[in-house]
């Protein structure tokens, strides 16, 4: 089974898409999910060797791609099967038949996170693709056509489905969120809140231990428990979702971009996002042509 061949017009779209955080009840940033059918459109194969700082799902429908990882080991993803590439792992793309179809899908976890270290683990990896992930993809697809106001969210939480069906076939301990863990403390919820809310600037831990009427020490303890991050990474992450969506769906020079988020210069929040991104603002913005390696 695969999914069906949507036009170029209709995936150009998707990989241009900004999709937001999967906040609950992991912090995982989804970099992008690309749709690469080499034949029917110009996509530039890098055939370097090269490592990237996130995880790289790639899920194969039709044909096949072989790549060589810097062990020296060959792998053939062909259809019906997917390929886990986790960060620093290098690798290159050794070939691929005309007319491949696959989807790619690029994403990190919080490092501190159970799903990061099984992941991680888990190493490289090859997996079935199952008809539920088929027909989750096909959803995608179709939100994407839709092309609405909530459908970056719709196929954001589509995104997560599929990183756990992956665990759920792979049989990953520690991958897949209790089905009886707590509920979220409301002091947590609001500390998210006031965060989301304010992202468009500096925000402090007392601040937020404030608002909440904790101290930040009991603010931060808590926060940890509840999510296994320290809050003071919460409030970076959704600073750079703020900054990465800022960079995506508008023009707003890098330069005022750091200013709205509260950075005292330029250098330092380029600083920030290469840290965290792997790559610099400038180059973040203008990736859609150099974003399947």
């Amino acid at each position: 089974m695969s999914f069906e061949r949507f036009p170029k017009s209709l995936r150009q779209r998707l990989n241009r898409m900004y999709i937001p955080d999967i906040i609950d009840p992991y912090h995982i940033k989804i970099h992008w999910i690309k749709s690469v059918i080499p034949k029917e459109e110009t996509v530039f194969i890098s055939k370097e060797s090269h490592i990237h700082n996130f995880f790289e799902l790639h899920i194969m429908a039709e044909g096949f791609f072989e790549y060589t990882f810097g062990d020296g080991k060959e792998f053939r993803l062909s259809e019906s099967n997917a390929l886990l590439i986790p960060p620093k792992e290098a690798h290159t793309i050794s070939s691929f038949l005309d007319g491949a179809n696959k989807i790619t899908i690029s994403f990190t976890p919080d490092k501190d996170s159970p799903l990061y270290v099984t992941l991680k683990k888990f190493g490289i990896s090859s997996l079935p693709v199952s008809e539920k992930i088929y027909s989750l993809m096909e959803d995608i697809f179709k939100e994407s056509e839709i092309n609405t106001t909530v459908s970056p969210y719709v196929i954001r939480n589509k995104i997560f489905e599929i990183l756990i069906e992956f665990a759920r076939i792979a049989n990953l301990p520690g991958a897949i969120p209790r089905s009886d863990a707590a509920i979220e403390d409301r002091r947590v919820t609001a500390a998210k809140l006031y965060i989301r809310n304010n992202s468009n600037r500096l925000i402090k831990l007392d601040e937020v231990a404030s608002h909440c009427g904790v101290s930040a020490k009991q603010m931060d303890r808590i926060f940890l428990s509840c999510h296994g991050c320290h809050l003071s990474e919460y409030i970076k992450h959704t600073r750079l979702s703020e900054a990465e969506k800022l960079l995506l769906e508008t023009k707003i020079p890098i330069k005022e971009i750091s200013e709205k988020l509260g950075f005292s210069n330029v250098y330092n929040f380029t600083s920030f996002f290469k840290k965290r991104v792997g790559i610099t603002p400038a180059a973040y913005r203008n990736a859609d042509t150099v974003k399947e390696k």
